[in-house]
């Protein structure tokens, strides 16, 4: 959504572009997700150009990591920019914990919805388990699930089981906004991993797949 606000283009069209050319719509995707991520962090535009190389293997300049910024907190995300006015050495997630002794900006920012995503997380973590679920990980914002073979080799009622778990426990912590989770079966833990379906079967995929 933010790519498309930015870039002056509809959701339809961006999805008519990953249908045509997937790669080049997830770097592109990728370029503005690391901004948007990092701009209520506090980072400015030479963090961001580091944080984007870092952790979405994208390159950008500082001339449009300000562009795409300036946008955000002007254009895209007005009330941005009274989030980023806050002072204090106090934050407060919707829950109610509360961190204190804070000596940065981007402590005080970085808390309030990091801090509130964990919240989250820990519950949703608790209910897959007492659901049965054998969770072997949890990596930033990833859960690891292993799953029994199933002999038909369809995986799609236990992912939307998943699915529907995580979305329905964040929904609680963020009521009003829409909540969406991604979900991959595969034979390994990879970042490359995606959905694969055949034939309307959720099947793991593999990295012989590519």
């Amino acid at each position: 959504y933010s790519y498309c606000q930015i870039n002056d283009i509809s959701l339809d069209d961006f999805a008519d572009w990953q249908r045509h050319d997937k790669a080049a719509a997830k770097s592109a995707r990728d370029k503005v997700k690391g901004v948007t991520f990092g701009v209520p962090g506090t980072m400015m535009p030479a963090g961001l150009v580091a944080y984007v190389k870092k952790n979405y293997g994208q390159v950008i300049t500082e001339k449009e990591a300000t562009h795409i910024r300036n946008k955000l907190i002007n254009e895209v995300y007005p009330e941005w920019k009274l989030y980023l006015a806050q002072t204090g050495t106090l934050a407060y997630t919707l829950t109610g914990r509360v961190r204190g002794r804070l000596t940065r900006l981007g402590q005080l920012c970085n808390t309030q919805f990091q801090g509130l995503a964990s919240d989250g997380a820990k519950l949703c973590l608790w209910r897959l388990m007492r659901a049965g679920y054998r969770v072997v990980g949890f990596v930033h914002d990833e859960f690891l699930i292993e799953l029994p073979i199933v002999p038909d080799g369809d995986y799609s009622e236990p992912a939307a089981e998943i699915e529907r778990i995580c979305r329905d426990t964040m929904t609680e912590f963020t009521p009003g906004v829409r909540i969406a989770c991604e979900y991959a079966v595969a034979t390994v833990w990879s970042k490359r991993a995606e959905a694969v379906w055949d034939g309307g079967k959720l099947v793991a995929w593999s990295p012989r797949d590519e």
